[in-house]
């Protein structure tokens, strides 16, 4: 299977975007859900909970100025929730996403949403205990404080 679109270090911000994106439609979407019995509070909760830990998360990857890698918490991993429940939760996001743009064919938007989404869940997998961009954005920082170490 191919590499999903948007997975190179140039797609960083748009992936961000579409963090938010999975976020802000959650928490517009999810309470009629709940009143019309479609998934439980708790499940709606849960939902949004954990699209603020991937939101939370991208904002990290963007801001250069944070540490390689934030502390790791027992309870709460790194960024408010273990790795493999965001991983589980951006693959079921980028699956329903998928099977939108399929039903919407002309849908440019949806599509690119799908591409967008599947590419937050391959960055989401996990390499060396942690998500593959949290360990690549990590690498990339470090080595950078290394380089400026030297030249000082």
């Amino acid at each position: 299977m191919p590499a999903p679109a948007f997975i190179a270090p140039q797609h960083r911000r748009v992936c961000a975007l579409a963090a938010l994106t999975l976020l802000h439609a959650r928490e517009q979407g999810y309470p009629s859900a709940v009143e019309a019995g479609k998934i439980t509070a708790a499940d709606a909760e849960r939902g949004i909970y954990l699209a603020r830990c991937i939101v939370t998360q991208w904002r990290w990857v963007l801001n250069k100025t944070k540490p390689p890698c934030p502390d790791f918490d027992d309870h709460t991993d790194l960024f408010g929730a273990y790795n493999s429940e965001l991983a589980v939760e951006l693959a079921r996001a980028a699956e329903r996403q998928r099977l939108i743009a399929r039903r919407k064919p002309d849908d440019a938007a949806a599509m690119e949403l799908a591409d967008l989404y599947e590419a937050l869940a391959w960055h989401q997998q996990t390499h060396a205990g942690v998500a593959w961009i949290v360990h690549i954005v990590d690498v990339e920082r470090s080595a950078a404080a290394k380089a400026l170490a030297r030249a000082a």
